[in-house]
């Protein structure tokens, strides 16, 4: 009974062992095959085409798939698809097998041709699991690939109308004909900007070598392709990074800067009354605007007063602050709001508190790993200790000796002694000869001292009877011990 609750012991021992060292998941299980196939379809430009894309799987059943797409946006403008979504040039397709046992997931994705020419569409990732949720390895991943044909009516214009540098100038003068010009420029300048504009707004251009310039001659190409997609023209500007160039000074245009104005607007400044809230952090401060002094309001923690907020009412009879920048340079005027970031309707008290919780919650979750930790090594130790007790007690069990007959009766004669109630020194050294009379009867040499088994016999009758009466005579010599202390 005992081994076998040793034996459930380490058994739950080495349970909660593996269970607290082995790390969850650490081993990945792969399910059932498959491949991703494309189609190859042709368009013109201005029209749309379909590519169909199948995820079809052997050895297993697909649950679900999430697979992200590339394509060249220049080409083609991604308009809708199948369980799809994305722009710019990337698409992502996640989608689920539907029926059970369902081997084959198709996709249907639909694209504008914008320009002629050849699109790939390429796999940038793939994460497809089986029914049984395990992952599906991919063999192939095809890709596909669309031409786009010009229109019969396309142009064939490839020329540039513009052509533009930063920082430098270009030698010669920019000419439609012309195709090769040479700049110069600091050695502090790394990249120039190539503003380039067709002279079809069809057309398309690539620069490329703009970067990453090196000491000497640097070669910059544009290159021009038609609205048919077939026609190209190629512009190189040879740079020349040396001492005395163009230096990479103040904001460098690219030529597609966006413009923006805006409209003119009349306020009427107003004095505020006592309902109006004054935002916080102004204090009132007179402004001088276009010659005449007006209350307003400035920044008190700003000493330069670069700008300050008025009280008015717009042409639409609408009262509200207005902010006024007033730089000689700029003069705008713009609606007052507050900046969101300025009142995050937290507290600092209640920001203290919310950090010193999540400080209590990481040493919580660092001490808890410790205790785990602690856990893990006392149970190692009871593994082992438990281990080293059952090999002790087998190993004492094999090396204990049989008892011997005479071990035995000793054995049996002090659980006689000790049984027995409380007897008296006389009676004690009776008992003490008995067996001093007993042991020597054991020792003696089988053939000198054996008595016939009738007189062994005789010995233990007579030990009985020794037995029987040494309580009286141990009683009665009490007596007269007493007797004899008394004449005393």
């Amino acid at each position: 009974m005992i081994q076998r609750m040793k034996k459930k012991a380490a058994a739950f021992l080495m349970f909660c062992l593996l269970a607290a060292v082995m790390p969850f998941g650490a081993f990945t299980a792969y399910g059932a095959n498959a491949k991703i196939t494309f189609s190859d379809p042709s368009a013109t430009v201005g029209s749309q085409v379909s590519v169909n894309m199948v995820i079809s799987a052997t050895g297993g059943s697909l649950m679900s798939a999430d697979v992200m797409l590339s394509y060249d946006s220049d080409l083609l403008e991604f308009v809708s698809g199948t369980d799809a979504e994305g722009d710019a040039g990337a698409i992502r397709v996640r989608g689920d097998g539907g029926t059970p046992g369902t081997d084959t997931m198709r996709f249907s994705l639909t694209f504008n041709a914008r320009s002629a020419g050849t699109a790939k569409i390429t796999i940038s990732s793939q994460e497809i699991y089986d029914t049984d949720s395990q992952l599906v390895t991919v063999d192939h991943e095809g890709t596909s690939t669309v031409t786009v044909g010009a229109l019969a009516t396309a142009s064939s214009d490839a020329d540039l109308k513009s052509l533009q540098v930063s920082p430098g100038t270009l030698s010669p003068a920019f000419s439609p004909d012309v195709d090769t010009y040479s700049v110069t420029v600091g050695t502090d300048v790394d990249k120039i900007i190539v503003s380039a504009v067709c002279n079809d707004e069809n057309a398309t251009n690539i620069v490329s070598g703009n970067e990453g310039l090196q000491m000497g001659e640097n070669r910059v190409t544009c290159r021009v392709t038609a609205q048919d997609g077939e026609t190209t023209k190629e512009y190189v500007i040879v740079v020349t990074k040396a001492e005395g160039g163009a230096s990479a000074t103040g904001p460098v245009l690219t030529g597609n800067e966006v413009k923006l104005s805006a409209p003119a607007k009349t306020i009427t400044i107003l004095e505020p009354d006592a309902s109006v809230q004054l935002p916080e952090g102004f204090v009132e401060n007179p402004v001088v605007i276009d010659g005449q002094t007006v209350t307003g309001w400035v920044w008190a923690s700003d000493p330069d007063n670069r700008y300050c907020i008025v009280y008015g009412m717009n042409e639409a009879g609408e009262t509200n602050f207005y902010r006024y920048d007033l730089a000689a340079s700029e003069r705008t005027l713009q609606r007052y709001f507050e900046d969101p970031a300025v009142d995050t309707g937290v507290s600092t008290d209640t920001y203290d508190q919310l950090a010193t919780q999540y400080n209590q919650l990481v040493g919580d979750y660092r001490m808890t790993q410790i205790l785990i930790g602690v856990v893990g090594v006392i149970a190692v130790l009871l593994l082992l200790l438990l281990i080293w007790q059952m090999v002790r007690n087998k190993n004492d069990r094999g090396s204990r000796p049989a008892p011997s007959g005479r071990s035995r009766r000793q054995e049996r004669g002090s659980e006689e002694i000790l049984e027995e109630p409380e007897v008296s020194a006389p009676r004690v050294r009776r008992r003490q000869r008995q067996e001093e009379i007993q042991e020597a009867a054991y020792t003696r040499e089988p053939e000198e001292s054996s008595p016939e088994p009738e007189a062994r016999e005789a010995i233990e009758v007579v030990d009985l009877d020794e037995e029987e009466e040494a309580p009286k005579k141990a009683e009665k010599e009490e007596e007269d011990d007493d007797l004899e202390v008394f004449d005393l």
